[in-house]
């Protein structure tokens, strides 16, 4: 990301921000009992599945907990002029409570993007590839963090323009883990 037209692309659940806690509380609100992130992808109907998201992004967004190396690492960035997008597949109901987590960390960002609310809860995959391909047209190198390694490989094999793409890997408690895909 030298001199060149930059953008750094961050995840907000589970990269910006995890939001196990968040999820745990929710669930036992929802279900009864706690269930792991894992655990609610699977939930079936997944009108259930958003419920207990609902739940977690309103009720109990307070509970996230901020990914400070990386909000740490996008302050440098934003200084020096690297374009800073939030692609986020929370709805854009949840705008009000992920704004005031934003706000209160004072994460720097110049641009978030939420899902239309009657996509909510759909393969957030798919979505974003969409969106990463839009973005993509405007720079000349797209940094991707992510913290699903199963997002990063459909993403890996379907941008467009594949040599502006560097995907980092995301996880909580080892900070960050750089995977470079070609």
């Amino acid at each position: 990301m030298n001199g060149k037209k930059s953008v750094a692309i961050v995840d907000f659940d589970d990269t910006l921000f995890f939001v196990r806690r968040c999820i745990g509380a929710a669930s036992i609100e929802v279900i009864g009992h706690r269930l792991s992130r894992a655990q609610v992808r699977k939930l079936m109907p997944k009108e259930l599945r958003g419920r207990v998201y609902d739940v977690a992004f309103s009720k109990y967004s307070d509970l996230s907990v901020p990914n400070r190396e990386l909000i740490g690492m996008l302050s440098k960035w934003k200084d020096s002029g690297i374009s800073i997008l939030i692609l986020t597949a929370r709805p854009e109901k949840t705008k009000r409570e992920t704004m005031m987590l934003l706000r209160k960390y004072r994460v720097p960002f110049h641009r978030i993007i939420f899902r239309d609310n009657e996509l909510a809860y759909g393969r957030d995959e798919e979505w974003k590839l969409g969106k990463l391909n839009g973005i993509a047209d405007k720079y000349d190198s797209v940094t991707i963090y992510e913290d699903k390694h199963d997002n990063i490989a459909y993403f890996r094999h379907g941008v467009a323009n594949p040599e502006k793409f560097r995907f980092v890997e995301v996880k909580e408690k080892r900070g960050i883990q750089l995977g470079h895909f070609a």
